[in-house]
């Protein structure tokens, strides 16, 4: 039993392995438009559509910069309510002008703007030079520098080769200053700063007492046990259980999790960064559901590239994860897409997981994916409608791109026998209005955060780069 269940193990290392070759491969067909299965005719349709989408984003991208620079210039600043039964914030249009601005730049560089465009070198320099408030505009400001810097090939027929990674990352900090690579430092200590036990809340700075600095003996940080019980390190499990009911979410700690990766990719560590992924690694493995219905998992890998998740395990389960993880709601689509993808990309970011280690990362990916089988919808945010208080209806363009991350980290073109990506794209193209945009309503609810939205997950834009590599 222990030789078979060695077997197993080394297998699943070798399935999560990427090959150079494979990886090459995988890019042909991402540049030549057959990644994802579509047709021609769609991908044609995906490409006129991103295209018409990207002229409107930039004029609501222009309009949001001209917004963001008044408040900083006048101060404007909402005043604090009490918010969600605690803490002083509340969400307002104003308060999130940055943040919209680098969503809004990022996609139209993900979309195929050149980064050298004036409009998005004028976001850049405004979002680099003001102070770092929130969470959500720090990361996404961070993904838009990463994709200036290494612009995503396009699913259509055109499409550009991401420069390739060779030595020092291009636009790491060097010594003697890097305005814009020292910034990208600053960013993910600033990040890093307000993990909280794995997770991260709307602010940031403060002393890193959620995960330690220093390098630790191994075995105090170990994750072992099964799934439906996993068990951690003296050190770790001390750490988790103080952070047990943090003040944070999975929406927020997802885009800390991409910005952190992005800064990765770019060359800039935060102190600490190898105790800090293990630590949100260990974290989602809890916070997940412990137990969910048997499904037959039924799946079909995007291409030889990449994590291959469809090694023979135990029984799968639907297992998802929620906003919160004090178990005072419920799961839902958009926040299980915020679970799987942070844990794929935490455990890339871990050098030295071990066999038992990858096998429970392997399997509660699997169980994941399992919960969309059984849960599955492009048309909603499924779920969305049980939490004790209202998800606004943009989240389901939100939830597509969560979704879009989920296919492209965990290298699948279907779940459950749906070819999310065309089915997801079949479902956006004909809500799309003429002039390019997608409907919006009211304040919260803008045209620019439901087309920023509609553009990434139409022009997948989360790079495979996010699910491979280790902390070097």
């Amino acid at each position: 039993m222990r030789t078979a269940r060695i077997v197993v193990v080394f297998a699943s290392l070798l399935a999560l392995a990427p090959s150079v070759e494979a990886y090459r491969r995988s890019r042909q067909r991402e540049t030549s438009g057959a990644k994802g299965g579509i047709s021609p005719e769609l991908g044609a349709r995906i490409d006129a559509a991103i295209g018409r989408a990207a002229v409107q984003l930039k004029t609501l991208l222009q309009t949001e910069l001209t917004n963001a620079k008044r408040l900083e210039v006048g101060g404007a600043r909402p005043e604090p309510v009490v918010h969600n039964g605690g803490g002083n914030f509340t969400h307002t249009y104003n308060l999130w002008a940055a943040g919209r601005v680098a969503l809004y730049a990022h996609a139209l560089v993900v979309g195929g703007v050149p980064p050298a465009d004036p409009i998005i070198q004028e976001s850049w320099d405004f979002l680099r030079d003001r102070p770092m408030r929130h969470t959500y505009e720090v990361a996404m400001t961070l993904l838009l520098r990463e994709s200036m810097i290494h612009p995503p090939a396009r699913p259509g027929a055109g499409g550009r080769e991401r420069p390739a990674r060779q030595g020092r990352p291009v636009g790491a900090p060097r010594a003697g200053g890097n305005r814009d690579a020292d910034w990208a430092q600053q960013a993910a200590n600033w990040l890093a700063s307000g993990c909280d036990g794995g997770t991260w809340n709307y602010f940031c700075p403060g002393d890193t007492t959620g995960y330690p600095v220093e390098e630790l003996p191994q075995s105090d940080y170990e994750i072992s046990g099964s799934r439906d019980a996993p068990a951690f390190g003296a050190d770790l499990q001390a750490l988790l259980a103080k952070h047990d009911q943090p003040r944070t979410d999975l929406s927020n700690t997802q885009y800390a999790v991409l910005g952190l990766k992005a800064a990765s990719l770019l060359g800039a560590k935060p102190t600490g960064y190898r105790s800090m992924w293990r630590v949100v690694v260990a974290r989602f493995l809890r916070l997940q559901e412990s137990t969910g219905p048997e499904v037959q998992l039924a799946l079909s890998s995007e291409d030889a590239a990449g994590p291959d998740y469809t090694i023979g395990m135990e029984v799968d389960r639907a297992r998802g994860w929620r906003y919160y993880g004090n178990g005072a709601n419920v799961p839902y689509a958009s926040m299980t897409t915020c679970g799987l993808a942070t844990m794929l990309i935490a455990q890339s970011e871990v050098p030295d997981l071990s066999a038992d280690e990858q096998m429970l990362i392997t399997q509660a990916a699997r169980d994941g994916l399992a919960w969309f089988q059984l849960n599955w919808a492009v048309d909603r945010n499924l779920g969305a409608d049980k939490m004790p208080f209202a998800i606004p209806a943009e989240a389901k363009y939100y939830y597509l791109y969560g979704l879009e991350r989920c296919g492209v980290l965990a290298n699948f073109r279907t779940i459950g026998g749906h070819n999310w990506y065309q089915e997801g794209a079949e479902h956006l193209l004909p809500a799309q209005r003429p002039d390019g945009t997608w409907p919006g309503e009211g304040n919260m609810e803008t045209d620019g955060l439901r087309t920023a939205f509609a553009i990434l997950f139409l022009a997948r834009g989360t790079s495979a780069d996010y699910g491979v590599g280790g902390a070097e």
